[in-house]
């Protein structure tokens, strides 16, 4: 530098440093740091000393400042180090140990000193900059013999610092400062990297022990600390352990000790020779290191997980020789990443295996296949215990090691299958154990109808949840799935003849093991088809597949024997009478142990699912060549859909959807009518032996469900045979066979829609359209009756014109029609059936059961709406299940009461007045006798009585009411009666819901009765004085009084508002 520049610097900087030497204070430290900040780097390195020595003389004074003023002064010391270049090693030594001697606590110099975290900082950030400036001659001094215990200090305090502090800047700045240690940076030659190793391997045990403790015990000091840490352990063990490293020390050892004498002083009893037999104790003792370390392979930072990969790596590539016996766990945890949720993880650990794998190409290199094959048998055998013993994350992590394994032996597994298979597959039968607590599963009934929907489309099969697996031993979604990936992968490399047969045996082993062994066989035959389809896009490889259809084949045969596919699902499965498919065969477990229980039920019902999962695994599997199995399996799987358990049901009509897409069906309708003379067949046969076959009616009653009308000729037998073999079991299967009628009624209602109700229908949305869309002037009803009066007027005197006649004449033409039409929409075969139907559910209807109460009302109702086009076979059929069918409006079961209600309302609406003196004679009183009685109860019940049985009987008997008062024209006492007890439900002490419904019923009788509407609403609440418009007019009296308000009048003005219900529209 120029003269002139120096002394201009110099003369700028010589007052600040005298004021800073004769008076220590933050001031002059502060000014000191300002007055160089921005100083070039080649002005610094010249008044580097210059600077440096007032800072120096204040460290040196026994007097203590305050803790700001050492902060000041140690940043001051470490920007001048940073921007400057450090030679001289007296001075390197004196900050050096100045500033560690501050860093220790003067009682005991091997803690750390109790100063601020702040003043600590400082001086470790200041102590990484002394190192990083210092020349190569500092650097032979720092690591010569002489200087190790003072090294050994320095580090000592950092690791304390990284150990201890909570701060955690002050732990990176530690970390960091032990980093830089390491000289890696600088590219040193193999002699001055091998002279570094011999100085740090005298703090290996302590650098590795504290290095472990804060990579794995602490999980709330944050990602950046382990990963600083992990850098930290990879450097400085590459430097003392490095194989290359190593034996070029243990070759300048040999020399030394043959040229130069030995040593007795206490410095070099320090050093530590690598010689082989400190190598082979340090190894031993650092697998508990390695183990401790590889604890954060499951860490929820990726970043975390990509720095262990590093470490992992380096170990493998530069230290595997003196890490023999670390190497296992090591490799477990590249492999294990190989699966790893975030790709630069998996791509990293990729990279390095394949490193790692090129490297074995020594002689006495272990083989890769070997190491893997040795870990993979140990890790079969302690699964189960990781499994019941670690956390989700570490069992995720063993199970992604698991399929790694799997994937880099690849086609090389099938010696160790044929060895050690067994405890591999029995290890993960027992992993994949399911939890059968949730009765839920169990008590769910089925909710899937077909009516002719499609199998493909996403709007019905979107709907339709499959089985939801529930395991003990985990509960994250990501395990199952990766051990479905490992199940994959044995069917993908391994042989699936010996696979099957070793899975087979394990779940003959115990009933308990049959699930999971299903579960692992389905994926097997998963992975085994995606070998299959990969080969067949390859045009060198074998695809003809006849293994993979021999074993599904077999395992087919296996699914669907009766110890597997008929097990008892529902405890009304108890009585042998209604054991299901029995025959010969043992009854699944329940027989052999006798402990009927809820987890039996459970554990039955998911083996059922998984079987049904399987066979549409294998359809999937075997594409078009799935067809001559397709015979087999198509009938249990139909039966299996028409199961009373929601998710047997759920599981068959998934199974069904993807053996549709296999085979080129377009919907379950399709599928069933393609092979509808093969389904009734066997439904025939097994009706003649419906003793050992009692699930074969529910065969019938899904395809009845899914089918169209071309399905009726070909099942005209088979219903005759349901028919008489229900009247042959009425007394213990009637609910099994009256099932499939209700289908057979729905589906008739569905393929052969009734004019009349179609007209019913538009009927009453034109009512609707009208209503919402007219106001009718007050005047308007007494126009339409004086117009009706002069129309009736006219007929009864014979004075009908010719355009009368015109029109009479067109409405016959048009009643001709729709007759014609009527008898083309219907079957012949059908209105036999339906007859037969109607004539059993008349015996049924005064059954004890409920269950077959409501199932039998039901279906009268459906057969009603089919019927409606054909008057003269109702009618008769009404009159003959009148009297049973009246009867259930006195039963005891309310929820009878309300179906029979329903029904009611169906049946008036097709036979129109052919059952209006019945009903009036023999229901009416019968329920407003019970409103009456409820309505009282229900004034003063409290919010829990919307939830009743009552309640919802009360509902819908005054909506029944208010439908029969507008279907059958009723009039006189009986109108009375109705309006009298709906009246009653207007009542503000009355439910909401009630309420709303007597306002709604109100509104329908005021098109039948309004004059008797008015009047009793008047009685009731009234705002005015009603005169008489003339005096010959008597005055009617009312119980209520002009304007005084009550329980009924917010009610009654919001009706007489609606319905313009006043005085002038009724008289």
């Amino acid at each position: 530098m120029s003269s002139t520049v120096k002394s201009s610097l110099f003369e700028r900087l010589r007052p600040i440093c005298v004021q800073l030497t004769k008076e220590h204070t933050r001031e002059n430290v502060t000014a000191l740091y300002q007055a160089i900040n921005g100083l070039e780097r080649k002005y610094m390195q010249e008044l580097q000393e210059y600077v440096l020595f007032p800072l120096r003389i204040i460290l040196k004074q026994e007097k203590k400042y305050a803790g700001e003023m050492y902060v000041a002064l140690y940043q001051c010391m470490e920007y001048v180090l940073s921007h400057s270049c450090v030679t001289r090693w007296d001075m390197f030594q004196d900050i050096f140990n100045t500033a560690c001697l501050t860093l220790s606590d003067p009682s005991n110099p091997s803690k750390v000193s109790h100063i601020s975290e702040e003043l600590k900082l400082a001086i470790v950030q200041m102590l990484l900059s002394l190192l990083k400036s210092s020349d190569f001659n500092i650097i032979e001094n720092l690591f010569a013999v002489g200087s190790l215990p003072v090294l050994g200090h320095a580090v000592s305090m950092l690791l304390n610092v990284a150990d201890q502090e909570r701060s955690r800047p002050l732990k990176i700045a530690a970390l960091g400062f032990l980093i830089e240690l390491c000289q890696e940076d600088r590219k040193y030659c193999t002699s001055m990297r091998v002279r570094l190793g011999d100085t740090l391997a005298s703090f290996l045990p302590g650098v590795t022990i504290t290095l472990s403790r804060l990579i794995s015990c602490d999980t709330h000091q944050g990602q950046a600390v382990i990963q600083t840490a992990l850098e930290l352990l990879t450097k400085y063990m590459r430097l003392v352990l490095d194989d290359v490293l190593i034996a070029e020390s243990q070759v300048k050892n040999k020399h030394q000790s043959r040229s130069l004498p030995a040593a007795n002083s206490k410095l070099e009893s320090l050093v530590v020779r690598r010689n082989p037999d400190w190598v082979k104790n340090t190894s031993s003792k650092l697998t508990v290191i390695v183990k401790q370390v590889t604890k954060v392979r499951s860490h929820s930072s990726w970043k975390v997980r990509l720095s262990l990969v590093d470490w992992v790596g380096a170990m493998l590539l530069h230290c595997r020789g003196n890490l023999e016996e670390s190497v296992s766990d090591l490799l477990a945890v590249l492999v294990g990443r190989l699966g790893d949720d975030y790709p630069k993880v998996a791509t990293h650990s990729r990279q390095k295996l394949d490193k790692f794998a090129a490297s074995l190409d020594g002689k006495q290199c272990r083989p890769l296949v070997e190491m893997l094959e040795e870990n993979l048998y140990s890790l079969s055998i302690s699964l189960p215990r990781q499994m019941n013993t670690t956390d989700e994350e570490e069992k995720l992590f063993v199970v992604q090691l698991l399929v790694g394994y799997l994937e880099l032996l690849g086609d090389q597994m099938d010696g160790l299958m044929l060895s050690h298979g067994r405890r591999l597959l029995m290890s993960l039968v027992q992993v994949l154990d399911m939890d059968y607590s949730d009765i839920g599963i169990v008590e769910e009934r089925t909710t899937v109808t077909g009516d002719g929907g499609s199998a493909l489309d996403p709007n019905n099969s979107s709907s339709v949840l499959p089985l939801r697996k529930y395991f003990k031993h985990f509960h994250d979604n990501r395990i199952y799935k990766q051990l479905q990936r490992a199940c994959q992968c044995l069917g993908f490399y391994g042989s699936i003849q010996l696979l099957v047969d070793l899975v087979l045996d394990i779940a003959h082993l115990s009933a308990a093991y049959k699930p999971q062994a299903v579960l692992m066989l389905n994926e097997i035959v998963t992975g085994a088809a995606e070998k299959q389809s990969i080969a067949k896009a390859s045009p060198t490889e074998d695809c003809s597949g006849d293994h993979l259809k021999s074993v599904i084949s077999m395992l087919v045969e296996d699914y669907l024997t009766p110890g597997n596919f008929y097990l008892a699902t529902m405890a009304t499965e108890k009585n042998g009478q209604q054991d299901q498919h029995l025959g010969s065969s043992l009854r699944a477990i329940t027989l052999i142990s006798n402990e009927e229980s809820v987890s039996v039920y459970h554990r039955n019902t998911v083996l059922t699912c998984v079987l049904l999962e399987g066979l549409g695994i294998f359809s999937k599997a075997l594409g078009q060549s799935y067809l001559p199995l397709l015979m087999q399996t198509l009938y249990p799987m139909l039966e299996k859909l028409g199961d009373n358990t929601a998710v047997i049901s759920n599981t068959a009509y998934l199974s069904l959807c993807t053996t549709c897409t296999a085979c080129n069906y377009s919907s379950i309708a399709d599928l069933i009518q393609k092979n509808a003379d093969y389904l009734v067949n066997s439904i025939s046969l097994r009706l003649r032996h419906f003793y050992d076959n009692q699930r074969s009616p529910l065969v019938l009653k899904v395809m009845l469900q899914y089918s169209n009308c071309d399905l009726l000729p070909l099942i005209d037998d088979t219903i005759q045979e349901i028919l008489d073999v229900l009247d042959d079991h009425h007394l213990d299967q009637a609910v099994l066979f009256m099932g499939v009628l209700h289908e057979l009624t729905k589906a008739m209602v569905r393929w052969f829609p009734p004019v009349k109700l179609q007209d019913i229908q538009k009927e009453v949305t034109a009512k609707r359209n009208v209503k919402e869309g007219c106001n009718v002037s007050e005047e308007g009803p007494l126009l339409l009756s004086i117009l009706h009066y002069c129309d009736q007027k006219r007929v009864a005197s014979g004075d009908i014109t010719e355009e009368d006649i015109s029109d009479t004449e067109d409405i016959g033409e048009t009643d001709t029609t729709e007759e014609i039409h009527k008898g083309n929409n219907s079957d012949p075969n059908m209105i036999k059936f339906l007859k037969e139907v109607m004539m059993r559910c008349k015996h049924f209807l005064s059954s004890h059961n409920a269950r077959l109460q409501l199932l039998v009302l039901d279906t009268i109702g459906q057969a009603c709406q089919a019927l409606a086009d054909h008057s003269n076979e109702l009618l008769p059929l009404l009159h003959g299940i009148w009297v049973p069918f009246s009867a259930r409006f006195v039963d005891k079961e309310k929820l009878v009461i309300k179906k029979a209600l329903e029904v009611l309302s169906v049946i008036t609406n097709m036979s129109g007045d052919f059952l209006k003196q019945r009903v009036m004679k023999d229901v009416l009183p019968v329920v407003t006798k019970f409103l009456d009685k409820q309505a009282q109860i229900s004034s003063h019940a409290g919010q829990a009585y919307l939830y009743t049985v009552n309640c919802r009987l009360q509902k819908q008997a005054l909506q029944v009411l208010g439908s029969l008062t507008v279907q059958l024209d009723l009039s006189g006492s009986s109108l009375e009666n109705i309006i009298g007890v709906c009246v009653s439900y207007l009542s503000a002490r009355q439910p909401k819901p009630l309420q709303q419904v007597s306002m709604e019923i109100c509104k329908q009788m005021a098109a039948v009765g309004g004059d008797g509407l008015w009047l009793r609403l008047s009685d009731l609440y009234r705002e005015t004085e009603h005169t008489p418009p003339h005096p010959i007019f008597f005055p009617v009296l009312f119980h209520s009084k002009a304007g005084g308000q009550n329980e009924f009048s917010d009610n009654i003005m919001k009706l007489r508002s609606s319905l313009n219900l006043n005085t002038a529209s009724v008289l």
